[in-house]
């Protein structure tokens, strides 16, 4: 992952000063995303932080900083269909969902339908 991670910072800068980000909440898939995710959230971070970059950031609470959450798949006992589990919070968030490896694109479209239906704002999708 080592190149994977070297081009989170220009992935950030291009949302941070590209998009209309409000709040931005960076999204890691699954547990094995994390790391990638951390990544990606610590360099918008530095970016909201630093006001580098010709921000766009314009929240309610002004100044609103990136946050991060995970969703986990999980298997409901008795039951053979798995639903995924949101840790942290995207209601009213623009979601970056950021995953190793976007294949058939089932994991993104899974994601997204769960992060709307906890009430995230339409967001992005990015793989190295």
């Amino acid at each position: 992952h080592f190149a994977s991670a070297s081009c989170q910072p220009a992935a950030a800068r291009y949302l941070h000063t590209q998009r209309q980000l409000r709040r931005p909440v960076v999204v890691a898939p699954h547990a094995s995303g994390v790391t990638l995710a951390k990544a990606f959230f610590d360099s918008l971070a530095e970016l909201h932080a630093s006001g580098d970059g010709g921000s766009r950031f314009a929240s309610p609470r002004a100044g609103a900083a990136p946050t991060l959450a995970m969703l986990l798949p999980h298997k409901a006992s008795g039951s053979e269909r798995r639903h995924l589990e949101l840790i942290g919070e995207v209601r009213g968030q623009d979601a970056i969902i950021v995953d190793d490896i976007i294949d058939s694109g089932k994991t993104i479209a899974r994601c997204s339908e769960a992060l709307l239906e906890a009430g995230a704002a339409p967001g992005f999708a990015r793989a190295p």
